[in-house]
């Protein structure tokens, strides 16, 4: 049974039956205003639904937005929102007085059609409610309903304010509609009558004195953006018609939303970087924007490193050269290795350059001797679906010009070990196990990272010549020893080290040995931290050092080049200190981290789920010790052939053989 309703439900139920109907549509209020003779685009900039219908492509509206007039005057609220918020205000008093003569209209007609209905005996209740009154006030009531016609209010001008808001408000609205990337206004933008003009007027927003409004650089960076994206072509070609263009971007690079568009410039077409050659920024080649960008970098004179919009300027400049270098290979990222550039770089690195600049341009460099992945001649998705291709691992590839970029830095290589030192008052610093003499700090860590990349990438025979003529190997475990658990310095170091030995050269492992003593730093590294170099915190139980997993691995690589070299394996074996720590430690060590040799009775076909992983760690210990590393006795008790489970435990041992 429905239960009756109320008026109020009733009045209730008819408010709500428009959202409940299927198929009906609320007039938009634009629509209002297109069908209006008199509208202006101030008048769709006052309506919040102004985005949303450009958005919806509403035919009648983006015919009205692409004419060139009305492109102008969008543009004048991305270029001058302060100077074009002034016509919004006249608009707006117009509006509000339309509004005020709609509301007046509308009370004249209710007031008539109740004149109408006065017969009705609400006029005996009115004449009986007004015996009370005197016949002055009677009558001055009598006439001021007679003659008094209401008065136009008083609109004021908005304040200063009002007027910024508002200005922001439309700038923002404005910048919506454009990155809609409607081909039509877009096209009308950049077309070959107005697209000049228009272009011009759009860059002259960069005319203005440092530092730009960072909100309005927002609203003009995602609008420049949007152009590039839909005609890349037109913008190119009128930033080479007017270079002055470049140097006003550079100019404000302090602004993170100038370094974007200019990201974008050098970025050009991602999506075609991955599979075709063309890139779409091969035109920057015959403009002067690296040169710009490097000088930036560079530059370390006393005026700019006072200036207190410098860092940012240094900051987001790295930020574009490293844009760069990752665009590789390219025309403009060939530029950027060409030996004049890698120069003009390698001459900031000194021990009396500034920290910031040291670390701009060590990221700088990393970067240029970072490989890049292969292109391919199908796209990544073509090559997903047929099975060819796989994100994870993509076929990296090193080029010539980053070869001969790591030879340059062959000659600065010893000049950055003594940069590893510890600074002159550096203060220690408490850590929850104890306090550390000094910190890695970002400026060594950038430079071991640095070093990692130039071994990668040279030859071996100019290894050899890193390890004999530098102490790096040194510094490197000194360092190691010094952070016990610093596990970004140890894998830095790591790298280091094995790209020396997987090099398999012989002099390079023979200088090793020789020159650095490699195997001594192992063999004298604690298993447990050295109390003399770290004051620990709790003193009554030792800690085991959190570097030893590393030493382990180094010196099981060491062992597995021995076994196939006698020269190698006789020079270490006649190292008494050596051979015995193989034996009384590494042998333990390797036979605890043995998933085969637990006690716990982990299965001997475990080998079959770990694969080749750890194998390049693999050692023969019996070499040294006459032992060998077995299976645990206990496996068979545990695990037998009629157990059922068995079958079932081995895609649950997955996670832990990760330990």
């Amino acid at each position: 049974r429905v239960k009756e309703r109320g008026p109020r439900q009733k009045e209730t139920s008819r408010a709500t039956m428009f959202w409940r109907v299927q198929g009906e549509e609320q007039a938009s209020p634009i629509e209002k205003l297109l069908d209006r003779d008199d509208f202006t685009l101030e008048d769709l900039l006052l309506e919040e639904d102004v985005i949303q219908e450009v958005k919806a492509m509403n035919d009648r509206l983006i015919d009205y937005l692409k004419q060139p007039e009305t492109v102008r005057e969008l543009m004048k609220y991305v270029v001058e929102p302060f100077s074009a918020v002034v016509k919004l205000e006249k608009q707006m008093q117009v509006k509000q007085m339309r509004e005020w003569e709609e509301e007046h209209s509308g009370n004249d007609k209710d007031s008539d059609a109740n004149g109408d209905g006065g017969d009705n005996g609400q006029g005996e209740e009115l004449g009986e409610l007004s015996l009370g009154k005197t016949e002055e006030g009677a009558a001055a009531s009598a006439g001021a309903g007679q003659d008094a016609t209401p008065e136009p209010p008083k609109i004021e001008p908005l304040s200063e304010e009002e007027l910024q808001h508002y200005a922001l408000q439309s700038s923002q609205r404005v910048c919506e509609i454009f990155c809609c990337e409607v081909e039509d206004i877009i096209g009308s933008l950049v077309s070959d009558e107005e697209g000049s003009a228009f272009l011009g007027y759009l860059f002259s927003f960069l005319d203005q004195e440092a530092p730009l409004e960072s909100v309005l650089a927002g609203y003009y960076s995602r609008v420049m953006v949007s152009i590039y994206q839909r005609r890349p072509t037109e913008v190119s070609d009128f930033i080479q018609a007017h270079p002055d263009v470049l140097v006003k971007l550079v100019r404000h690079l302090y602004s993170y939303s100038v370094t974007e568009f200019v990201l974008r410039l050098i970025n050009g077409d991602e999506q075609n970087a991955l599979y075709q050659k063309e890139q779409g920024n091969e035109w920057l080649v015959n403009t002067s924007l690296l040169d710009y960008l490097v000088e930036k970098v560079t530059a370390t004179g006393e005026g700019e490193s006072k200036d207190s919009l410098h860092h940012h300027v240094l900051t987001n400049a790295v930020s574009c050269v490293v844009g760069v270098a990752s665009t590789g290979p390219s025309a403009i990222a060939a530029m950027l290795q060409e030996e004049k550039v890698v120069q003009q770089l390698l001459r900031v690195i000194s021990k009396d350059s500034a920290p910031p600049s040291l670390i701009a341009v060590m990221d700088i460099l990393t970067a240029m001797l970072q490989p890049r992945p292969a292109k391919h001649s199908l796209s990544p998705d073509v090559m997903i679906s047929y099975g060819g291709f796989s994100p994870v691992a993509v076929e990296e590839t090193v080029d010539q010009g980053m070869v001969d970029c790591a030879h340059l830095l062959l000659d600065k290589v010893a000049e950055l070990c003594l940069m590893l030192k510890p600074v002159q008052g550096e203060d220690s610093f408490e850590s929850s196990y104890g306090k550390i003499p000094s910190r890695l700090g970002m400026r060594r860590w950038k430079i071991l990272d640095l070093i990692s990349k130039v071994v990668n990438i040279v030859e071996p025979e100019r290894c050899v010549r890193i390890v004999q003529e530098t102490n790096l190997i040194q510094t490197c475990f000194s360092l190691v020893y010094e952070m016990p658990f610093n596990s970004i310095l140890h894998n830095v170091v790591q790298n280091i080290v094995f790209s020396l030995l997987v090099t398999e050269n012989k002099e390079v492992i023979m200088a090793l040995i020789d020159s650095c003593k490699i195997h001594h730093l192992l063999s004298a590294a604690p298993a447990e931290i050295d109390s003399s170099m770290v004051e620990l915190t709790k003193k009554s139980k030792p800690l085991r050092a959190g570097y030893f997993g590393l030493v382990t691995t180094i010196a099981n690589q060491i062992l597995s080049l021995s076994a196939t070299d006698t020269q190698i394996e006789k020079k270490l074996e006649d190292d008494l200190q050596w051979t015995s720590w193989v034996v009384d430690v590494l042998v333990v060590q390797n036979k605890l981290e043995d998933p085969t040799s637990w006690e716990c009775g982990r299965p001997s076909r475990v080998n079959d789920i770990l694969g080749d992983m750890g194998s390049s760690s693999t050692v023969d210990l019996s070499l040294y010790s006459g032992l060998s590393v077995g299976v645990s006795s206990n496996d068979n008790d545990r695990y037998d052939d009629n157990n059922d489970d068995f079958d079932d435990m081995n895609g649950l041992d997955d996670d832990d053989d990760d330990d």
